[in-house]
């Protein structure tokens, strides 16, 4: 077949050519498919940094709303209870001047406190030193030990008031 040197040569010359351009085709293969790799390897990165950032900027907004939440309940409860507290002076002047008995002017508070409501269904209650429930909406908590409640960092939260109460410290405590 490849009788004569020059025919010789010449598949020579096309078997290398053949050579040359198969390896440049894997090369070139081999090298795009890293690059593409790559880009998409920094796409996902690129992506998950602007998710991130998104995320952490929504967070931050939600924290400083709940915030400004907790800022403005307790202003309200400070207005509401400043409100309460007079409503009790009023009831303890009247037990004062002889217009009422002790027992009559504090079933009379208890029993306006009951009805209160703020926020469409938050209410107020009072409880004892020895957490007996002395108002409450719901009738059957009245008389009751009030015992387990506890917040989502199992804080009991009624035994939190009245140590804080005990203190005479004035403060505003959140529970989970």
């Amino acid at each position: 077949m490849f009788k004569t040197i020059r025919s010789k040569i010449l598949f020579l010359i096309v078997t290398i050519m053949a050579a040359t351009c198969a390896t440049f085709v894997f090369i070139t293969t081999t090298h795009y498919q890293t690059e593409i790799t790559d880009q998409h390897h920094k796409l996902a990165l690129e992506s998950l940094k602007s998710t991130t950032r998104i995320i952490d900027a929504e967070y931050n907004d939600i924290l400083s709303s709940e915030i400004n939440i907790i800022k403005n309940n307790r202003s309200m409860m400070k207005e509401i209870g400043a409100g309460i507290l007079s409503t009790a002076q009023l009831f303890y002047d009247l037990q004062k001047k002889g217009l009422l008995t002790e027992k009559s002017a504090k079933k009379m508070f208890l029993e306006q406190l009951n009805d209160y409501r703020y926020d469409k269904d938050h209410y107020f209650f009072v409880c004892d030193f020895n957490l007996v429930g002395l108002s409450h909406p719901s009738k059957e908590m009245v008389g009751r030990k009030w015992y387990g409640f506890e917040d989502l960092k199992k804080r009991d939260a009624l035994m939190l008031i009245r140590e804080i109460i005990i203190s005479k410290e004035q403060t505003f405590t959140v529970f989970m």
